[in-house]
């Protein structure tokens, strides 16, 4: 056996999307065809091939179907293609929620994650809103997040998801009943809830990675696929930049200030 190639689970994407675009292979071979041919007697009907070759669908129902016919396929065809076990493994991923929390904090679910916390993720009966509730608790608003899509878009373009950072400016005077200026409101370059998103989008990316080099270390078996090297919240080594605290001015009615050092210093000198 011959010495396994080391390559970063990152890296690896981007040569799987990026420089051999295996989600959009052409079939154009004829086991290709004749196995695209049983698949749709088999009720799985096919979502690229032919001239115009496959392309990602975005929405959940669409990337499973995608992912159980290649999985067919290679049943079929006897093969298995190591990108190509790439390719359906990020399909195969499952959905995230993002639940915002106070300020900038945030949790992210899944399926298992919530079921072991004993919560639930449920649908709404109508669109495309979902919610999390712990027991008879009120139901919380979350926001689905599909990890497929975002890892390919960062693999075709070979960057990482790069939240906002944190940059408050100090905004329109708040007055006082007495018309005295109280503070200032913050304007944020970025709103915070876009900030939450962003990071948590991030977040999932980063755990997605670490899910995927475990599951290749299994089944890859020419490569050594090395856990990611993007750190876990690269928000933490960049401060905040938010403005200067707002303190009013003191009222002084007959008492006289005490000098500064700066005006004894310039007296000392005359």
């Amino acid at each position: 056996m011959g010495q396994r190639e080391v390559i970063d689970v990152e890296a690896l994407l981007i040569r799987a999307y990026r420089e051999k675009q295996v989600d959009r292979r052409y079939h154009a071979d004829p086991r290709s065809e004749r196995a695209l041919s049983r698949l749709i007697l088999l009720g799985y009907p096919s979502v690229g091939g032919g001239v115009g070759g496959e392309r990602v669908d975005t929405s959940p129902f669409a990337t499973k179907r995608i992912a159980i016919e290649r999985e067919l396929m290679g049943e079929i065809r006897f093969e298995a293609e190591p990108l190509m076990q790439v390719h359906d493994a990020v399909l195969a991923l499952p959905d995230f929620f993002l639940e915002p929390l106070d300020g900038l904090d945030f949790a992210v679910w899944d399926h298992e994650t919530a079921k072991a916390h004993g919560h639930t993720i449920e649908a709404a009966q109508f669109g495309g809103t979902f919610s999390i509730r712990a027991g008879e608790h009120a139901p919380r608003r979350v926001t689905r997040i599909l990890p497929a899509p975002l890892l390919i878009r960062c693999a075709r373009s070979a960057e990482r998801p790069e939240p906002s950072p944190v940059v408050g400016r100090r905004g329109r005077a708040i007055y006082d009943h007495r018309k005295h200026v109280a503070g200032y409101e913050t304007e944020w370059d970025t709103p915070l809830d876009v900030v939450v998103a962003e990071r948590a989008d991030y977040a999932v990316w980063q755990v997605c990675l670490d899910i995927l080099a475990l599951q290749f270390r299994v089944f890859l078996t020419t490569l050594d696929v090395q856990r990611p090297s993007a750190p876990v919240a690269p928000w933490l080594d960049t401060p905040d930049v938010l403005p200067i605290p707002f303190s009013p001015k003191k009222r002084t009615r007959g008492v006289l200030a005490a000098p500064s050092k700066l005006d004894s210093a310039e007296n000392a000198c005359a």
